[in-house]
Formats: structure tokens, sequence, C-alpha cells
């Protein structure tokens, strides 16, 4: 197979990406042409072929993030230029052709993405699709000025524009672009997210779609119906869904809610469920919509940890329990102060839990099978609701498990209920309690 046909993904270990991303990415290349996927993985130090993709050790495995990519520069690269790299959440929907490789003198020249947007509030230079020529003096050049310091470079743009603030400044001028070259790539984020592949004045042109950022492909796959149909169309795979469900409900935004969004893993399936009832009904009119086989509510003034999810999924498994809870860290809005809540019964039965609330209702998670035979929560209740249904649930037989995780970021502000209702609070719990003899 000839170079020209090479594409070149990254993948880093613990990331937001996984092989199943390189998967569906090498498939639909594969579909559309006659092409040879590597993929750099920091998390091999030898060669694999795996599922029509090789996978080769990246030069440097300590590099974070998104500057995994710089090992793309790297001279050990050279054997395999010219390729195409493409980032993992770009989606590929029709032929190459003109791009794989770049048609005329653009072939010899290095190429990124210009500004999708307009101002460019990018300063002209974007890493997702980028065109790797052989002998290239601006692949030297940036590699030289990489090398050197690599970690002081990490430490300095981080937060300022990453890799590819790193390649625009060395660069410092007018970078070839792909828009100037050909009208195949668009962005999912504007213009095309609802009408690709049902308007064939945009679609019958396009091949590449870039994400560039949220939502991730899985996620967009659960609301717009052309990702769905691209994200399950893999050839020997069981139509996905996702595992993990988590519901937002809230009446009206306090000011964190975007903060409570970003904290979801682009994974998830995530169902915000805003309207003029109280918690309990803007959730429960939100389980139909559940796909996953775990659900999760998150307020809107809480976030998630990184780990929530993942840790509580893994202590329901291996457990064999029907929900879990686990350790919190409060955060005084007020003050900034932050204080880890532990609880003091771990193991809980119905008579402890009715004697005493131990759990810190931020870090529950439950199997839906839990919805699907008892119900929702108590939508006559106006607090406590989450209290009344983990005694519902022991009372029903369901078995409670503890994760050893903080699962939680929980804000403590003069506004929540816990402060305005706390008196009263403590009379429904005592009444909720009576409720189950």
């Amino acid at each position: 197979m000839k170079n020209k046909n090479t594409v070149v993904l990254c993948l880093r270990n613990g990331g937001d990406f996984s092989f199943q991303d390189v998967e569906l990415l090498a498939f639909h290349l594969k579909k559309h042409c006659d092409t040879k996927v590597i993929c750099l993985f920091n998390a091999i130090d030898k060669p694999y072929e795996l599922k029509n993709v090789t996978l080769i050790p990246s030069f440097n495995k300590d590099w974070p993030g998104w500057w995994t990519k710089m090992n793309l520069f790297n001279p050990e690269m050279e054997k395999y230029r010219p390729f195409l790299y493409l980032d993992l959440d770009t989606a590929i929907i029709g032929d190459l052709k003109g791009m794989l490789p770049p048609e005329g003198d653009y072939i010899n020249r290095f190429i990124t993405l210009g500004g999708f947007f307009s101002p460019d509030t990018t300063k002209g230079l974007q890493s997702g699709v980028m065109w790797f020529p052989k002998n290239n003096d601006k692949i030297k050049k940036i590699w030289e000025a990489w090398s050197t310091f690599p970690n002081e470079h990490i430490m300095q743009l981080h937060h300022k524009g990453g890799d590819q603030g790193f390649i625009r400044s060395v660069l410092d001028g007018n970078p070839d672009y792909w828009q100037k070259i050909t009208n195949k790539i668009c962005s999912f984020k504007i213009k095309v997210r609802d009408v690709l592949m049902t308007d064939e004045t945009v679609s019958k042109h396009i091949s590449v779609v870039c994400f560039h950022g949220q939502p991730r492909i899985p996620k967009a796959a659960l609301s717009v119906t052309w990702v769905n149909e691209y994200f399950n169309r893999k050839e020997g795979v069981k139509k996905v869904r996702p595992k993990v469900t988590v519901i937002i409900p809230y009446k009206e935004d306090r000011g964190w809610l975007q903060e409570a969004i970003r904290s979801v893993p682009t994974w998830v399936q995530l169902i915000v469920s805003q309207g003029e009832g109280d918690w309990a009904s803007n959730f429960n009119k939100a389980l139909p919509q559940a796909e996953g086989d775990y659900i999760k509510y998150l307020h809107d003034d809480d976030m998630l940890t990184e780990n929530c999810i993942t840790d509580s999924v893994n202590a329901l498994e291996e457990q064999g329990v029907d929900f879990i809870h686990g350790k919190a860290m409060n955060l005084q809005v007020a003050t900034g102060t932050q204080l880890m809540f532990v609880p003091r019964t771990k193991k809980l039965s119905l008579s402890s839990l009715k004697r005493h609330n131990h759990i810190h209702s931020a870090t529950t998670m439950y199997r839906k099978t839990i919805f699907d035979k008892i119900g929702g929560f108590d939508e006559q209740l106006d607090n406590s609701e989450e209290y009344e249904f983990n005694l519902r649930c022991l009372y029903n037989g369901f078995k409670i498990g503890y994760c050893d995780s903080v699962l939680a970021i929980y804000r403590q502000h003069p506004v929540q209920k816990s402060v305005t209702m706390a008196k009263k609070m403590r009379i429904t719990g005592t009444a909720i309690a009576r409720r189950f003899k």
C-alpha cells in the first residue's frame, strides 16, 4: 500500500477517548477510501495489529492531553509520511479525494485547519486535521522548537491554545489551510448540525465533519439523527446505547447549571429536565427517556468528580448491589472552604437509615431496574424526596453498597433547601421514617 493512503490517529490512555473511537473512525475511513490506519498509543511498548489498525507506541508517553499530538512531529514519524492526521472526534462521511493526498503542489505543504467561526477566535490555526508531507521544513521547525523544552511549553501554553497554539506561534505567518483548498470539511457546531445528510446541497460535497470539542460524537448521537446513524453503523457491532444516564432536574438556573453539565462525561447520556414543577416531578418526567442501565441524578448546583461515574458503576457491579452511596466534597460557596464528607455508617440497612440519614444525596447511583419496579420520587413531598426514596428501596429489598471515593462536589450556599428548610426537613424526615415500619 502506498504511503499517500496513510492516516494517523493519536490515542492517550485515560483521556476522553478509547479504542472504540479509533475503531469507529477506522471503519468509516476504510469504507470511503483505500487507507492504512496507524494509531500512536501511549499505553503500549511495541507495535500491535488490532482490528485493521496498526498501533505503535507514542515516542513520549508522558505528554498530557492534546500535547500527545506533538509526537506526530518527531523525526521518527518521517518513515510514515506523507500521512493525513485526524482528531478522534472527527466523522468521515464521504470520500477524501483531494485530501488524501492533497492535489497539486499542496501535497508538499504542511496543511492545518483554519478557523471555522467568524470572527476567527483561533487566530487562524486548528490542529484537528493536518497533512504531514515528507521532508517538510515547517514540520522540522516545529519539532526543533518543541523538543528543546517541551515541559516548559506545556506549562506556559496549557490554557492558551494547547498544541495548536504552540504550532501557531512557531509558524507565525500565513499557514496553508484546508479551507483554502477544499470544501469537503465542515464544523458540526455551525450550519450542518441538524441538516447534514438531509439537505443534499450540504451533504453532497461534505466528507469530513469536525466536532472539535463538545459534544463528542457519542453524545451528539443521542439527539441528532445522522450522527446516531453514523455512530451505530459499524459492522458486526450491536447498536450502542449509553450505560449510564445522568438526569439534571431543575426549575430555574441558580448560576451553576453549566458547571454541572460540563462535569458529566461525554460518553454518558445526559438529560437536562427543566420545568415549573418541583425537583421530583422534573426528575420523574425524564425517566422514560433514560437509556442507561444505571441512573444518577445531579442537582444543578453540584458537580460530579472526574471519577464519579466509573467508580460508581464499578462499585455496583463488584458488590452486586442495587444502589450505592459514597464520599463527597462539600464546598462552602461564601468562603471557598472545602470539607470532606465521609458517612459515619457505610454499610446501611433499613433500620440504621431510619435512625439517621448517613447518605449524602449527591453521591448516589441506582440501577434502572429500581425505578422500573418501585417508580420514581414522591412528588407529594416538597423536601427529603431522596431520603424517602432510599428508605423505599431498602424496604422493597434492594441492597445498598458503599463506594469509597469522592463522587461529587456539593455546594453549600444560602438558598439551598438544607439551609432554608432545615427545621421542616427534620420534621419531614421523622414522618417519612415512620412510614416504613
